[in-house]
């Protein structure tokens, strides 16, 4: 499913911009993602230039950001985005990343972690083959879109405040 890597490079892409952006954002914390809370003094010294030093604080945050798990992933990126998704969008979103861990790393077939990321939103029980239909594909295009979409729009939205 590589549809859902490239929506995830939006929101990895998305919330670098953000940050650099506005570097205030940085401080936004959710609980359960391991943010970075200081900096060696060697990364301080070496530095070529605050914007550097910002920059390199800012992927440290990302690399952790993507380690969440996905629902801490969708909340850090609403409160730093200042887009408001649906629940049933972004249900929709960590099911579609599930089904795609699942077929990347797990033959396709249904594990308990599948089970635990998809929530009610769980397409198969444990041990078994997660269905891939034409629609469900569509559905998850339809989604995939529709949660950009939207994200854009929020973040242009409160970028003019």
């Amino acid at each position: 499913m590589y549809s859902v890597a490239q929506v995830e490079a939006f929101v990895g892409d998305i919330l670098f911009e953000l940050l650099r952006y506005d570097n205030r954002r940085l401080k936004t914390h959710v609980k359960g993602i391991d943010h970075t809370a200081k900096i060696d003094v060697s990364e301080l010294i070496d530095a070529a230039s605050r914007e550097h030093l910002i920059e390199g604080v800012i992927r440290k945050n990302l690399d952790l950001f993507f380690y969440a798990a996905p629902s801490l992933q969708m909340q850090y990126f609403q409160t730093v985005t200042g887009a408001k998704l649906s629940e049933d969008l972004v249900g929709k979103w960590i099911e579609l990343k599930a089904t795609r861990d699942i077929i990347v790393h797990n033959s396709g077939v249904a594990n308990s972690k599948y089970l635990e990321k998809a929530g009610k939103l769980a397409r198969a029980q444990d041990g078994e083959a997660l269905p891939i239909t034409d629609r469900y594909f569509a559905d998850a295009i339809s989604s995939m879109k529709s949660l950009v979409g939207k994200a854009t729009s929020a973040i242009q939205v409160d970028l003019k405040k």
